[in-house]
């Protein structure tokens, strides 16, 4: 399990939160189907922008931080934090590019390369078996040597720019014709190490300039793969930037709602304190209306009995008896005719005076003044629903997958050249 996987497996619930991408148990990372995006799965420089809180993505200045432009850049970048799982490519292999169907990281065999170095291997040592054959005098097998051979031709030579053939290579590109006419083995090899030695020199020569050549190819891909992922990193912070921006807007707007309801609520509530004082004012209205009624019933109650009292004094100092009443007149005790005058001079002292809680003297009420609610507020402002303001679409990524194989020249130069070298040696070795 590489050090991606455990890491995707620590991050579990933070990658899934974000609806995106699923963990599997071995710690690949997938798209989730439900979210649109497609299938397959996706490389740890693309997962982790999910399991990154943004306080840790940008800095205090407002800008993604180092450590993060790190974890979000492919790993063929030689700044990246997944360089470890990057590997370049060799003679027949391919440098490592992200397979979405497996979810590996690594580069595949150049088959292509390869079987082409492999004929060509072939057909040198065809032309050694040939000329070999021609040593033992067989004319037969020597006259067909050039043709099973096929020789190597000069034009399959020349396909690196900048490559020039040494003088002395065979302009018909097939084996001389000295190596199938006989005339013995040292004679044989001596015309095999010349045309080794040739062949070898025009193989270090390709060698060396389809490999410079190669470099050079690899330097401008490195530069463009630099600039794709530099674009990558601006047109995200651009893109964070525009959102920050939006989200700005949509606070400052929440901001407002609240303050607008703030306001409109202290209103509401000075004029629920207006309601409670206007209602206050017509209880105490009434109270004192009620407490005036019950003092102008009690007073006149009062009198009331004031002038019984002084009635009944007046009939018992008074008396009268008809004839024809059976009934003899009452006799009165000398208390009670006392407690008679007493009554009738408090009566008379009360009545002499008028009423003091006469409806003719008493404050009229105060006539009730409907209270209108809310006619001192100003309107409530209508809520005007707030749009993000239209943000310009981010454009797509488009994955770069750079032609950095090693071509078919440089490989046949690099593979023919150590054995044409070992051809030379031992045309060296006849000729003494």
């Amino acid at each position: 399990m590489t050090d991606a996987a455990k890491l995707a497996l620590q991050l579990k619930s933070e990658i899934e939160m974000s609806g995106l991408y699923l963990v599997e148990k071995d710690g690949r990372v997938r798209r989730n189907p439900d979210a649109g995006r497609g299938k397959g799965y996706v490389p740890p420089w693309t997962w982790i922008s999910v399991a990154v809180p943004d306080e840790k993505k940008y800095g205090p200045d407002g800008r993604l931080t180092p450590e993060y432009l790190k974890l979000v850049t492919p790993g063929s970048d030689p700044n990246s934090a997944w360089r470890d799982m990057y590997q370049e490519g060799g003679p027949f292999r391919f440098r490592s590019m992200w397979n979405d169907e497996d979810g590996t990281y690594e580069g595949k065999i150049d088959w292509l390369t390869l079987a082409t170095t492999i004929g060509a291997g072939g057909v040198v040592g065809a032309g050694i078996a040939a000329a070999a054959g021609g040593g033992a005098g067989a004319g037969a097998g020597a006259t067909a040597a050039p043709a099973a051979s096929g020789g190597i031709p000069a034009s399959s030579l020349t396909g690196a720019a900048g490559v020039t053939l040494p003088a002395g290579t065979a302009s018909s590109g097939a084996v001389p014709a000295a190596m199938a006419t006989g005339g013995g083995t040292a004679s044989t090899l001596g015309t095999i190490g010349r045309y080794a030695k040739t062949a070898s020199d025009v193989g270090e020569v390709i060698g060396s300039a389809t490999e410079a050549a190669a470099q050079r190819q690899m330097l401008e891909e490195d530069k463009l793969n630099n600039a794709a992922n530099t674009d990558i990193r601006g047109e995200e912070a651009f893109q964070n930037a525009l959102i920050r921006q939006a989200q700005l807007g949509l606070d400052a707007n929440s901001q407002n709602i609240q303050g607008e309801k703030s306001y409109q609520d202290t209103l509401y509530n000075r004029e629920r304190l207006g309601l409670d004082t206007n209602g206050q004012n017509i209880q105490g209205e009434q109270a004192y209306q009620s407490e005036l009624q019950a003092i102008a019933r009690t007073e006149a109650d009062q009198r009331g009995s004031a002038l019984k009292d002084v009635y009944r004094a007046s009939v018992a100092g008074n008396p009268s008896h008809s004839p024809y009443n059976p009934v003899p007149t009452p006799t009165l005790s000398e208390a009670y005719r006392q407690t008679l005058a007493n009554l009738e001079r408090q009566g008379a002292e009360r009545l002499t005076n008028p009423a003091e809680y006469d409806t003719r003297t008493m404050r009229p009420p105060t006539p009730y003044t409907p209270y209108v609610a809310g006619a001192n507020l100003p309107p409530v402002r209508p809520y005007t629903p707030y749009s993000v303001p239209i943000l310009p679409a981010p454009r797509p990524y488009a994955p770069r997958n750079p032609d950095v194989s090693t071509s078919t020249m440089q490989q046949i130069g690099n593979w023919i050249g150590p054995t044409l070298s070992v051809l030379g040696a031992v045309g060296r070795y006849a000729r003494r």
